[in-house]
């Protein structure tokens, strides 16, 4: 049994309720605090610069994200893999699992910013972007994809740190790097009078000081093996591994951004006080999603343990009891966040017809958000028993493509925003329809040919 620190956690022993809460509790600040950050980007420069400085940034968004979460997609596979060592006590692959990751996420983050970089304007026009907001919302592209080497070693490092049962560390980082953020944001945007490019160079500085520190952090690791420089180089074997395992959930996330893409050409139809409006109402949706995706990433780290520790009755257990707290965390949320929904649009915009459209976006959405939590847990689930490329298939087929043939069949005869948006829970609950029913027959197969045994 590998041994835990006061950070670490070993999750195939002990309560399994009061570990899931002090794994999920720091990750769920930690998305959080993460997306407060990216909204007060966002409140600074629709307060402070411009609507139009607002709109530029939230059109870059569905581009930014088709880069940033293939990446993030393949971090899931060395958290997976991680955690199956860690779970069977492997310390060895544990530790060159590690540092193939990293190498990974150095190496992956200088190609994606080169490429963001380059792609910027011409993608932004590909999409019909505003012909107003064409060249801020490039600028900002630019040099948000200038720092991708640092946030690619964040996230990679956090991956990694999370299948040890770490989730604590993440949260001081990006705390740390947060309050960075949000200062620079001040000065750059109120005192050097910068918009848009102002809020990409701040989210830039302070993604280098939690990059350093997370790396600081798995170097003073023992439970990992510690990072060390002179080991930075990939195992092929690992790699390989890591690829299997995250590869898919890097396509997954590419299709879901391609899908949105084409979702976001759809909104710019309605013109740039459309798109302003959803771009608030998606900063308010991103902060209402931290439930779900805290615990989608718990899903993760805690089954991928399991499964490496071959504790299929407990993870049974672990299911019904992450679904009934996520989904009391996310509809708690959702409702509160609809209630309040003109005041927190406020904080973006006083426009009174910018904040229309995004109450029209948060009506839609928060209501069946519910639906969103099943799904989660259930993908979630599925990467952390190795399932990778099967929850990439179904979600690939029950939500990309789905969301592509709504706006070509369906949008046409319900041309409204509430109409476009809607292919978003009917998306969602397919996809939890169908993972949920592949996760009911695979573990029912495990235990019983774990009692045949």
């Amino acid at each position: 049994m590998p041994h835990s620190s006061k950070y670490t956690m070993d999750m195939c022993h002990g309560p399994l309720l009061p570990e899931i809460l002090a794994f999920a509790w720091p990750l769920f600040c930690s998305t959080l605090l993460q997306l407060t950050f990216t909204s007060a980007d966002n409140i600074v420069v629709g307060r402070f610069a411009s609507p139009l400085a607002l709109a530029a940034v939230g059109s870059t968004t569905s581009v930014t994200n088709l880069i940033v979460n293939f990446f993030m997609g393949i971090s899931i596979g060395a958290n997976v893999l991680a955690a199956h060592y860690y779970g069977a006590g492997e310390r060895g692959k544990l530790n060159r699992t590690v540092h193939t990751a990293m190498f990974l996420s150095i190496v992956g983050g200088i190609i994606m910013g080169l490429l963001g970089i380059v792609v910027a304007k011409p993608v932004l026009r590909l999409i019909g972007t505003p012909e107003e907001i064409l060249d801020k919302g490039s600028l900002y592209m630019r040099i948000y994809f200038g720092g991708m080497p640092f946030i690619m070693i964040y996230n990679f490092g956090s991956a990694v740190l999370r299948a040890a049962g770490d989730t604590r560390r993440a949260l001081y980082y990006l705390s740390t790097g947060g309050v960075i953020n949000v200062i620079l944001n001040l000065i750059f945007v109120i005192c050097l009078h910068m918009d848009a490019d102002g809020v990409a160079t701040a989210t830039v500085i302070s993604q280098m000081v939690s990059a350093t520190l997370v790396w600081r952090a798995m170097a003073t690791t023992s439970e990992i093996g510690g990072l060390s420089i002179r080991k930075l180089w990939p195992n092929r074997d690992i790699l390989k591994q890591i690829m299997k395992l995250g590869l898919p959930a890097g396509l997954q996330s590419i299709s879901f951004s391609f899908a949105n893409i084409i979702i976001q050409s759809s909104i710019n139809s309605f013109g740039w006080l459309a798109v302003a409006g959803n771009t608030a109402a998606l900063n308010i949706e991103m902060l209402v999603n931290t439930g779900s995706s805290s615990f989608h990433h718990t899903a993760i780290s805690f089954t991928g343990q399991l499964f490496g520790g071959k504790a299929f009755a407990r993870m049974k257990k672990f299911i019904v009891y992450c679904l009934v707290l996520s989904e009391i965390v996310i509809m708690t949320m959702a409702m509160t966040a609809l209630y309040f929904g003109p005041q927190l649009l406020l904080l973006f915009t006083t426009d009174q017809e910018v904040i229309e459209w995004g109450m029209q976006r948060m009506r839609v959405v928060f209501v069946f958000y519910f639906t969103h939590g099943f799904m989660q847990v259930f993908s979630g689930t599925m990467r952390g028993i190795g399932r990778s490329f099967a929850a990439f298939i179904i979600v690939l087929f029950c939500a990309c493509i789905f969301r592509i043939i709504w706006i070509l069949f369906i949008f046409p005869h319900h041309r409204t925003l509430s109409g476009l948006l809607m292919c978003f829970p009917v998306s969602w609950l397919l996809v939890s329809i169908v993972s949920g029913t592949y996760l009911v027959v695979m573990l029912k197969k495990q235990l019983k040919s774990e009692s045949a045994q």
